[in-house]
């Protein structure tokens, strides 16, 4: 059995539920509808990572980043997401969060639950208050970008690392890792995977990885 080393979550649609953050903080501010509208123009291919970033920083202006922490505090989330992250790491795995959603909210989750390392796209912000444009925006293609690099300081194999995800940005790192789980995913990422989850505590997710790594001796 492969000695796997390193565990990487998707943020959005994977440790959130129903949700991703972005289209989150759109609901909260009153204008789901565009939310629906920007996630099924991605999901069906018709807007590109950079295009659906925009588009949301452009509704999201005027925003305060406090409010975005209040808000992501309050996101619908998986069950055990802290518990599952303990537990991999006391048996030595590296565990963090590969996203290409907004970078404040990975800095939630990681402060919140021990995540190792995050990533994130940057939104620009003056005095705080959102300016509706964006810094810096991530694509699934970094994804693979920002593990290989992880990867290599590390000293671990890309076929050495697991990776959990839901959607088409998932893609390209389900391409180069060596064990991939779909979690509550939709049909883009499904036929990539070697296991597909549909559930609402990461639980499930750790079972699988038990599965597959015989270090854990008492299991979950």
């Amino acid at each position: 059995m492969r000695n796997y080393k390193l565990v990487s979550f998707d943020l959005d649609g994977t440790l959130t539920m129903g949700t991703t953050c972005l289209q989150y903080y759109v609901k909260k501010l009153g204008v789901e509808d565009k939310a629906i509208d920007l996630e099924n123009l991605y999901k069906n291919h018709k807007i590109d990572d950079y295009e659906i970033a925009n588009r949301y920083a452009k509704i999201l202006k005027d925003t305060s980043k406090k409010q975005f922490d209040e808000w992501t505090s309050e996101i619908p989330r998986m069950g055990n997401i802290k518990e599952t992250v303990d537990k991999l790491k006391q048996v030595g795995f590296m565990v963090g969060i590969t996203s290409i959603g907004p970078i404040f909210a990975s800095e939630y989750f990681k402060k919140s639950f021990g995540f190792d390392f995050i990533s994130g796209s940057e939104h620009e912000f003056i005095n705080g208050i959102h300016t509706g444009r964006m810094l810096n925006v991530l694509t699934g293609g970094d994804k693979v970008l920002i593990l290989e690099k992880l990867s290599k300081e590390k000293n671990i194999e890309m076929s050495e690392i697991i990776a959990v995800g839901d959607s088409r940005s998932d893609i390209p790192i389900f391409e180069k890792v060596g064990y991939r789980i779909a979690l509550n995913a939709d049909d883009n990422l499904k036929i990539y995977s070697d296991q597909c989850l549909n559930s609402g505590d990461l639980f499930q997710v750790l079972n699988k990885i038990v599965e597959k790594c015989p270090y854990f001796r008492d299991g979950p």
